[in-house]
Parts: C-alpha cells; structure tokens; sequence
C-alpha cells in the first residue's frame, strides 16, 4: 500500500509512506498521479519514501511502473531519499543506487567507444557479478549488526582468500616472503580495528563470507581479463547489483529475509590477484587519517601498532614483485 504523505509548504516536495505490498494499481492511482499534481506548479520534484516496518515487498507490475516512473520523469527529480528502519532494505537501496550510477557511467563509456573482446565466459561473468552483489550486501547487513571493528575486519580477510584462490584456481606463485606479508597484514587490521571477539554466529559466517564471496569475485577478474573488455566485468557486478536489489523486494514475502570498481577490476586484472590483495590492506590506514580530520580520537597504542604492520607488509609485497 502507498500513501501520500505531502509538505503543502513546499510546492517541490512529494512524500510517500510505503507498507504491506505495494501494488501496480497503487502507482496508477497513488503515487504517479501525486507526481503529475505536484509537476503542475514546479519543474523540479523532491521526493521522500518512507518504508515502514510492516513493508512486505513489491508487486511485479509495481516494479516496472516505478521503474517507467522514473524514465518518464527523469528530468524532473531533484532528489531522492528513501528513509527506514528495516536494515535489509537500506543496505538494498545502498545498492542498488551505488550500482545504478555506476552502470549509466560505465554504458556512456561504452557508446562512445564500443567494447572489443573475445567473450565467451558468460557463467563465469556472472558469477564474477553474483559473488561481488551477494559479499557486499554480507558487509552491509553486518555492519548493521556488529560493531564496525568486527565486519571491517571480516572483510579484510578477502585479501587472504584471495592469495589463496590465486593460488589454487589460477596457479600463481606466491613467495614464502609474499605469504607472510598476507599474514603481517591480517593481524595489522586485528590491531587496528580491535574487535569484540570471534564467535560462530550467523554474523560471524555473514562476515566470513563477505571476505570469501569478494575473493572469488576479485580472483575471477584475472581469468576474465583475457576474455572481456574491462568495462564488461566492472558491468557484470553493477548490472547484478542492480538487479539484485529489486529481486529481493520481489521475494521478500517468500524468504525470511535477513535484515572506483573500475579500477579495482582493472587491478586485479593486470597483476597478480594476491598481490593486489594484500596491497588493498591499506585503504584501513587512509581510512583512518581521513577520520582524524573528521573528528576522530588519535589511534590508540594496539592500533597504531597495527598501521605499522599494515605498512611493513605493503613494503614486503612491493619488494617480492
């Protein structure tokens, strides 16, 4: 069900509250026509969704009225937020407009120059995208739950996967030197992030497989570099995020459901998947100078031990290449 939920004092804003299942009749009744009421006095529309915590899912004709919606007119939104108190459905959204601006970047790239490649992977393309879709929405829902130290950490163990998948799926060669440097930067990140404890929970298997799920995902981008335009594999993952996201507004009531890729694939596409994997530990280190200047207390003695680690194991790896 839709309901309008509208700011009178403001000719540019349009609220709506969203609850049980929303239906195709609720667009052509509801909320379309709120829309062109409001379009009758303004250009340029603000609109709000509000999902309530009774929310059940989307019809599918629903979907794609929202998605007509939205082409039709698409010069019109000014912005858009979507407010809520069930996790599953921020961490979706999160997502899903991640990926969404994403794939309009990527397909302007690709109408200005046509990608070139040989193909002929489309599994493995697509698990590349399932895997990259189903670890991030692991790190999201986690990091709703758990406290950020614990799912930060879970997911830096990806690196350490990742080395292993290398390994094991593309028979790459990793130095003794090289392993211990894998190994020097997992307990760097332990330091540094100090987490709570280490338990079997469901959340503990959540944040295992968002490391897991974004080593196959990284791993796979090697194999698919000799296949397809670089651009193809970037889309693969924000064409599944996506989609993803909407699926899972659609099966909702059928599931308990709980609550720069580009560069990155580029990456991981042009060395050595455990390499790039070990370096990537430092992101945690300019995470936490650009949380300095944003308020944040001096690290404390374990993790400033920790971005020494982190850094000696960066060094390690640069000088086994």
């Amino acid at each position: 069900m839709a309901k309008v939920v509208s700011d009178t004092a403001r000719k540019d804003f349009l609220g709506f509250e969203l609850s049980g299942i929303v239906t195709a009749e609720d667009y052509e009744k509801t909320l379309i026509p709120a829309v062109q009421e409001k379009l009758k006095s303004t250009e340029k529309l603000r609109v709000l969704y509000h999902v309530k915590e009774d929310f059940d899912s989307y019809e599918l004709k629903a979907m794609f009225d929202d998605a007509k919606a939205g082409v039709e007119f698409w010069n019109n939104w000014e912005k858009i937020a979507v407010v809520s108190d069930v996790s599953w459905i921020i961490d979706a959204v999160k997502i899903f407009f991640r990926n969404i601006a994403g794939v309009f970047l990527v397909g302007m790239a690709v109408l200005k120059k046509p990608m070139q490649h040989v193909g002929g992977k489309p599994f493995l393309l697509f698990f590349r995208g399932f895997m990259g879709f189903v670890a991030l929405l692991a790190f999201f829902y986690n990091i709703a739950h758990i406290s950020l130290g614990d799912a930060m950490t879970y997911s830096k163990t990806s690196p350490i996967f990742t080395a292993i998948f290398a390994w094991l799926f593309l028979h790459e060669k990793l130095s003794v030197k090289a392993w211990m440097a894998v190994f020097v930067g997992f307990v760097g990140i332990v330091f540094i992030t100090q987490p709570s404890g280490f338990g079997f929970s469901k959340y503990d298997w959540l944040g295992i497989f968002s490391g897991v799920g974004a080593a196959l995902a990284y791993t796979s981008v090697r194999e698919l570099k000799q296949y397809y335009d670089t651009r193809a594999i970037v889309l693969s993952f924000m064409g599944v995020g996506t989609v993803g996201p909407l699926v899972l507004f659609f099966i909702s009531p059928y599931v308990d459901a709980p609550e720069l890729d580009f560069m990155l694939a580029k990456a991981y596409g042009e060395t050595k998947a455990g390499i790039v994997g070990a370096v990537s530990y430092t992101n945690i280190f300019f995470s936490i100078i650009v949380g300095l200047f944003l308020g944040d207390a001096l690290p404390s003695l374990s993790t400033s031990f920790g971005i020494l680690l982190i850094v000696a194991a960066g060094i390690m790896v640069a000088r086994d290449k």
